[in-house]
């Protein structure tokens, strides 16, 4: 999980979250391991290529957005004079990685944070909502072309990687077309939640003596930094869903069609249409037979239990021949690979879920 965040305005918001995030267990059993900048030493000019490189190995991005973060977009003319915004660029390339097919960040879930409530207002020291006629006006001002110094500093990175169709996309990302896209998706607002009791934190601690002596431009008093520590404490459940949600999808993306191992370059000569040919069947019940076949065992996509979700339908009578793929037919990988792929594109294609201890990725020199 990477987060991204704007240090003047949102880093003690950061410190909060993966103090409270990392190394947590989602319900689904998946441990959380944050990349957080602060917590990751790298020197000289190395720093901004493992920043980046953090950011494109993540499942799952939770961007902060806020005023802080939003007004100095909004100072972005597009123009070749603008100076480069390293948090627009993060989030450039972020939502520019979402149309690549083998990106590894599944999911985008944006965090929107208000301003605190100040001492004496209503609702002190809970968190304000995010949207506010300021807002609003913020957004209105944003740009509607790209802002030349950020853009391209997003797109050489992809440039860099060989990621030509990547950089393209960054170079034509408009300030406002970018922030429409991210506040379109699925999120969650920080603030707004009633009968929360704020959380621990010590005048003592690191956190409150680094806020008392290095304010943000929003200052946090030690009443409002409690309370935002609870607020995201609130919302871990739902990161954690997020989380759980996005590694299923994943393995689902990575496993669609019948033996995707072979359509991903393990050996692009075994499709859909030599399954169906030499088995009589096609999609997933070829992929079941060959599953059942490889592991010695009748093949009959009826054999298996039905999802709930996807009521079985009435199948029709047929006779399952030998498959004639034998482990010759695959000659870069043993059978019970092959097995283990078939199996799990029926899993998918019955909705089912099975627990993954860990995220897996393919590619077309190594294994699971």
């Amino acid at each position: 999980v990477f987060i991204s965040y704007r240090t003047r305005s949102e880093k003690y918001h950061a410190m909060l979250l993966y103090e409270l995030l990392n190394n947590t267990t989602t319900p689904g059993g998946h441990r959380v391991i944050v990349f957080f900048d602060a917590k990751r030493s790298v020197d000289g000019g190395d720093w901004e290529e493992s920043f980046a490189e953090g950011l494109m190995n993540s499942l799952v991005v939770l961007p902060m957005m806020s005023e802080g973060v939003l007004e100095p977009m909004a100072r972005l003319r597009g123009e070749a004079e603008d100076g480069q915004d390293d948090l627009a660029r993060q989030l450039i390339m972020m939502q520019a990685a979402q149309s690549d097919p083998k990106r590894k960040m599944e999911t985008i879930f944006p965090l929107l944070i208000g301003r605190p409530r100040a001492s004496g207002e209503a609702g002190y020291p809970a968190t304000g909502a995010f949207f506010s006629p300021k807002i609003g006006a913020v957004l209105s001002g944003l740009a509607t072309k790209p802002s030349p110094p950020t853009a391209r500093a997003a797109a050489e990175f992809f440039e860099s990687k060989g990621m030509e169709d990547l950089a393209q996309a960054a170079e034509n990302l408009t300030m406002r077309g970018l922030v429409e896209a991210l506040l379109a998706r699925q999120g969650a607002e920080l603030g707004g939640k009633t009968g929360l009791v704020p959380d621990m934190v010590t005048e003592d601690s690191e956190l409150w003596k680094q806020v008392s002596y290095h304010p943000g431009s929003v200052p946090l008093d030690l009443q409002q930094l409690c309370m935002i520590k609870a607020e995201f404490r609130a919302l871990i459940p739902s990161i954690h869903e997020v989380i759980d949600r996005a590694l299923s999808t994943l393995f689902k993306r990575f496993f669609e069609g019948p033996v995707s191992l072979a359509r991903r370059g393990r050996n692009a000569s075994v499709t859909d249409a030599s399954l169906a040919s030499s088995s009589g069947l096609s999609g997933p019940a070829a992929a079941a037979a060959f599953a059942n076949r490889a592991l010695g065992k009748p093949g009959h996509l009826t054999d298996l239990p039905s999802s709930p979700s996807s009521p079985k339908q009435p199948s029709t009578p047929s006779t399952p021949g030998p498959l004639g793929h034998s482990a010759r037919a695959f000659p870069t990988f043993p059978p019970e690979d092959a097995a283990a792929a078939a199996a799990a594109e029926v899993a998918a294609a019955a909705g089912w879920e099975p627990p993954l201890e860990a995220p897996h990725y393919f590619d077309d020199t190594s294994r699971c």
